[in-house]
């Protein structure tokens, strides 16, 4: 029985500029079941943040567009809602952490005003009922503390610039936590933030999330992050999905190029030189490679990659691999 809380299906979004068309998202795959963690990984610039802005129906207009492609969230195609209809979507069913918190929080409102406003908007989707303004303070209190920030009452009181940027990304994550959402996407909420701070940030969310039992979308370049907390992973490269494994599968045996190239460019603490890195660059999207996307980049590349997109090819239980030549990978590890 399919229990996807979320499906994208062949999803292709495109920007237009000044020089052209730039296909950012080609054929994108993806799905989610209901309480699992999934992370997506790949460089800056691949299409992760496009990818969530999609499922948020959030593109930039007029410049974004999806061209081709379903998003399925239930038993409904986001794809084909209005935009008043995507806005009961947004915050009640599915939320979103961002990865800047100071652009994220409007400046010239109070924390409480913005916390009560969201608390407000979403009980009255959720239930047609309005509470008053004493019921959401209530609320407001207790979500920050849930997210770990001290002395709450003072805090409604604050503006966001008076805050930290930790400080700022917990209350992001009260925000998004407020409307008790399906589906949460986090789009590398700790990339503004200190390594200590990032990791109390980082158990914070997971933290909710699984007494929740939220699904997730955690959109990371850190490997570590991934492989400590996700269920599942999708490698993305240049905007098409190239793997998709199980976290303890993807790390154990990692069979596209990419992912391989991925892994070894992690530094190692127990010494042994420079980790290493994957030559070349990330393609242009206003004229993209023909076929596989990395094959400029690939040591193991044929003549087939350089003309025709490889299919999934299923390598293992719920791991596939968009490449060619993964058996003789998987031979040479």
């Amino acid at each position: 029985m399919n229990n996807n809380i979320l499906e994208i299906r062949n999803l292709c979004v495109s920007y237009k500029t000044y020089e052209g068309r730039l296909h950012v998202v080609d054929d994108m795959n993806l799905e989610i079941r209901q309480g699992e963690k999934v992370g997506l990984v790949g460089e800056t610039g691949c299409g992760k943040t496009t990818t969530m802005r999609s499922i948020l129906g959030i593109l930039p207009k007029p410049a974004g567009s999806i061209d081709n492609g379903n998003i399925i969230f239930g038993d409904k195609d986001l794809t084909m809602l209005s935009a008043k209809e995507m806005q009961c979507v947004r915050g009640r069913d599915i939320t979103a952490i961002f990865q800047n918190p100071t652009a994220a929080l409007n400046p010239v409102f109070t924390i409480g005003q913005q916390l009560k406003d969201v608390i407000k908007v979403q009980v009255y989707r959720k239930t047609g009922n309005r509470i008053s303004n004493k019921a959401a303070k209530e609320r407001a209190v207790q979500v920050l503390k849930e997210a770990a920030l001290p002395d709450p009452e003072r805090l409604l009181s604050n503006y966001p610039v008076q805050l930290s940027g930790g400080m700022k990304q917990r209350v992001c994550i009260a925000l998004a936590m407020v409307s008790n959402a399906e589906l949460l996407i986090a789009d590398e909420p700790g990339t503004a933030l200190d390594v200590t701070i990032q990791d109390q940030i980082l158990r914070l969310l997971m933290k909710s999330v699984i007494k929740r039992n939220t699904a997730t979308l955690y959109i990371e370049h850190s490997l570590g992050v991934i492989r400590e907390w996700m269920d599942r992973v999708y490698v993305m490269y240049a905007g098409r999905t190239v793997e998709v494994a199980s976290t303890t599968d993807l790390f154990k045996n990692p069979l596209h190029p990419y992912t391989r190239g991925l892994l070894a460019a992690v530094p190692k603490l127990t010494g042994g030189g420079i980790a290493l890195g994957i030559p070349g660059r990330v393609p242009e999207y206003l004229n993209p490679p023909s076929g596989c996307r990395f094959h400029p980049r690939c040591e193991y590349k044929m003549d087939i990659c350089i003309k025709e997109k490889p299919p999934y090819f299923e390598v293992g239980k719920e791991h596939k691999v968009a490449c060619y030549r993964s058996a003789d990978i998987e031979r040479d590890s």
